[in-house]
């Protein structure tokens, strides 16, 4: 039958991928684990609605997989307790040495199987799935949607954390191009309940003008900003992230509901390019001569309104390294960390540290795909470690912007 990979319960859930790009062997062990994480979403909350999607994704590849239904026990090196899981695993790849091979991320099972001389992909630890968007989408035929609303409105049968959105589409609409799908309707989940959310009908501001949610995605990203304490918003160049966060804050601004808005700002020169070398100026100067200050200058349309708001101290923009010992409490502040993509955990934790209790906070940025120094990337990535350990709190929203609306090109682009 060829060669074919043991994936362990972890690399399953968080390397999906592997279903797709090698032949796997699914164990009895594997198989029990997904359906005890999948039945029981109180004590795994995601992970339960990850486990179903990989029972049914296992489910549609029966032409790529290989079902071992053996109970492997550890039979070897004393040392090794039968009652430890990874060891019956092992045994399994033992017996089948010449047919299995191992995708884990597990260092200790991988350096069992090779002193074993078990095949082992060393899969890298960047490419662990980031499939958390901060909402799950399902479908359904509108009979199936209105009969079902008591029902999602009781329990949690998606699994969802705490600030997770559904959002719910009719199902005759599942080919058509994402903007273009029917939404019946969006809940979020404040840990009892599946609240049924309002449409976000946008507002205008002096500064920026009218400002109108593009889709359903933005929608939710508006609604997070508005009642959590802190919302990462994430997509690719174009989806509208800064966009929505900067009308947000400008909006709170105006009306007074906070007093000023910080950037923490992490200036970082785009993959590949080159220095121009050193700018003139104080700090404000240099930091609006970056890209980050380019970046603001063109949502502000132009330096000018920019720098009046920054001279009255409505805007104050702080470079990362300045920020050790600042502390908002008592200034009423939006923080905004712009570009968070550039962070990395130590950095991000250092900003996120600084926000006292009559503050926000917005952070933005594509850790995916717009990472601009080696130093960022990976699992040292502060957003992705954010969005790890703060997901699920009732303080926390996140939000994944799917949709390109800058132009055309932009989305061509995007495919480069």
């Amino acid at each position: 039958m060829g060669k074919y990979y043991l994936v362990d319960t972890n690399a399953a859930l968080n390397y999906s991928q592997a279903i797709d790009e090698y032949n796997i062997v699914v164990t009895s062990h594997l198989l029990r684990e997904l359906e005890q994480i999948e039945s029981n979403p109180d004590k795994y909350g995601n992970r339960s609605f990850q486990a179903r999607e990989i029972r049914r994704k296992l489910k549609g590849k029966k032409n790529k997989i290989y079902i071992d239904l053996t109970d492997y026990e550890w039979k070897g090196n004393e040392k090794f307790s039968a009652k430890y899981e990874d060891n019956n695993i092992l045994q399994a790849l033992i017996e089948n040495k010449d047919k299995y091979g191992l995708i884990t991320f597990d260092g200790l099972l991988a350096e069992k199987a090779k002193l074993y001389g078990i095949e082992w992909i060393n899969i890298e630890e960047s490419n662990i799935n980031d499939e958390y968007k901060g909402y799950i989408e399902v479908f359904m035929s509108e009979d199936e949607y209105n009969n079902s609303f008591n029902e999602i409105n009781t329990n949690n049968p998606y699994g969802l954390l705490i600030n997770q959105y559904l959002i719910i589409k009719d199902i005759k609409t599942k080919d058509y191009k994402l903007k273009d799908q029917k939404v019946l309707g969006s809940f979020k989940y404040d840990g009892n309940f599946y609240n049924k959310l309002p449409t976000q009908k946008g507002f205008s501001t002096n500064t920026f003008g009218h400002f109108k949610p593009n889709d359903i995605y933005q929608q939710l990203a508006l609604d997070s900003l508005k009642e959590n304490r802190i919302t990462m918003i994430k997509g690719k160049p174009g989806t509208g992230k800064s966009l929505i966060g900067l009308n947000f804050a400008i909006q709170q601004w105006e009306k007074g509901k906070i007093n000023k808005i910080i950037f923490f700002v992490n200036p970082t020169l785009a993959k590949n390019a080159q220095p121009l070398g050193f700018y003139t100026g104080d700090k404000d100067a240099k930091l609006l001569q970056s890209s980050v200050g380019n970046m603001l200058a063109s949502k502000f349309g132009g330096k000018a309104q920019l720098e009046a708001m920054i001279q009255r101290e409505d805007i104050i923009l702080l470079p990362f390294g300045d920020i050790r010992g600042y502390d908002t409490s008592g200034m009423n502040a939006l923080v905004y960390v712009i570009e968070s993509q550039n962070l990395d955990k130590e950095l991000l934790k250092l900003g996120i540290q600084r926000l006292g209790e009559d503050s926000k906070m917005v952070i933005d940025g594509d850790f995916t795909a717009q990472v601009d120094s080696k130093a960022y990337e990976g699992l040292n990535n502060g957003m992705r470690r954010v969005s790890e350990v703060f997901r699920g709190e009732n303080y926390y929203g996140e939000v994944n912007l799917p949709i390109i609306y800058r132009s055309e090109m932009a989305r061509k682009a995007d495919k480069m």
